[in-house]
Order: structure tokens, then C-alpha cells, then sequence
């Protein structure tokens, strides 16, 4: 009987540890509340060095060639990547935007962005990469039209 009590004391404590966890919440998952939950706007810093990325990127646009939309393009990506890190907790670029998609209101501009990204990656690791130039223009207004949402929001 004493064998069978203990044994039945071993399981439920086994039970308290396994399930309920260190913190007493059932399944914890060892991160804080705050470090796992998004913030909701990204801080001021961040949308000033988002807002030279755009303006920077309209002056290289303006200018109307492949090699500054490239350029461009390039560094509005890299905006992007800055909104996400101070919204989303995540180990890559990917991660991060797999939470951005209900925080951009238009359903078809985060597949769009998704697609403006693959083009950024051509320009960034492809040698003599030959878009059109409406393509890039297109790509550019992908980019600014997100960053601009992410910040507005």
C-alpha cells in the first residue's frame, strides 16, 4: 500500500512539473510576457531614420535610372527590416514578417511586399541583374507604400 501511495505522490509531482511549470502556468514556455508580445507602433527614432530611408529613396527615384532605383530599393528594404526588428520579436527576416501580415491592412500589399523582397534579393546577390525599369519603379512603390503604412499605423 505504502508503494502505491508513493507511487501516486511521484506521478502528481511529476504532473506539477511537467505541466504546470516553474512559473505555475500551464505549458510556460520560459519567455517573458513583455519580450514575447509585439509591440504596437514602432518608436520615434525608428520612423525618423524610416522617413530619410523614403525621402532618400524618392530623390534616387527621381532621378530615373535602373542603377539608383536598384539602390534604392536596397535601402528601403533595409527600412523595412529596421520597422520590423522594433515590432516583432524573431530570429530573421522571415520570422518577423510572418507576424507583420495583420498589422498591414491590405491583404494583397503583404504579398506584394513578400515579392518586392525576392526582387531586392535578385538585386542584392545576382551580378548584372537586368529588370525593367517599370518593374523597379513598381517594387520602389511596394516598399514605400508598406513603410508608410507600418509607420502610420
Amino acid at each position: 500500500m505504502i508503494y502505491f501511495i508513493g507511487i501516486l505522490i511521484c506521478i502528481a509531482l511529476l504532473f506539477l512539473i511537467l505541466f504546470l511549470g516553474p512559473k505555475g502556468k500551464i505549458f510556460y514556455s520560459g519567455k517573458s510576457a513583455a519580450r514575447s508580445s509585439v509591440n504596437l507602433r514602432i518608436d520615434n527614432k525608428t520612423k525618423e531614420i524610416i522617413q530619410r530611408q523614403l525621402a532618400e529613396a524618392e530623390t534616387l527615384k527621381k532621378i530615373a535610372k535602373p542603377a539608383q532605383l536598384k539602390q534604392a530599393i536596397l535601402e528601403l528594404d533595409k527600412g523595412l527590416n529596421l520597422a520590423l526588428e522594433s515590432l516583432y520579436p524573431g530570429k530573421n527576416f522571415v520570422e518577423k514578417m510572418k507576424q507583420v501580415k495583420p498589422k498591414i491592412k491590405n491583404g494583397e500589399l503583404y504579398d506584394n511586399l513578400w515579392y518586392a523582397h525576392k526582387v531586392r534579393n535578385i538585386i542584392a546577390h545576382e551580378i548584372n541583374t537586368d529588370l525593367a525599369f517599370t518593374e523597379l519603379q513598381r517594387v520602389m512603390d511596394i516598399f514605400e507604400e508598406s513603410l508608410r503604412d507600418l509607420i502610420n499605423s
